[in-house]
């Protein structure tokens, strides 16, 4: 479970819709965070947290709604490394 019931309130709703099933933003998280703390690209992102582009996406929306900022304060708080 982690910090993910922490950091939902920051990501977009999940809409119930037709077609191609969204991606897990749990998932694309763990993606993008990959990317920030191994310092590797987006194209070396592993299959298990989806698709290069979708995470890579995902990260765009999230720095274009200013919500990335509040994500990794949580996220890399003294309080919650402390907890893992």
């Amino acid at each position: 479970m982690g910090h993910y019931p922490i950091i939902s309130n920051y990501l977009p709703p999940q809409k119930p819709h037709t077609g191609r099933p969204r991606s897990d933003p749990r998932r694309l998280m763990n993606g993008i965070l990959f990317v920030l703390t191994t310092r590797c690209t987006w194209s070396d992102v592993p299959e298990k947290h989806g698709t290069k582009s979708t995470v890579h996406r995902f990260h765009q929306y999230l720095c274009e709604k200013s919500a990335n900022k509040e994500i990794f304060l949580i996220y890399f708080s003294e309080d919650t490394i402390s907890n893992r």
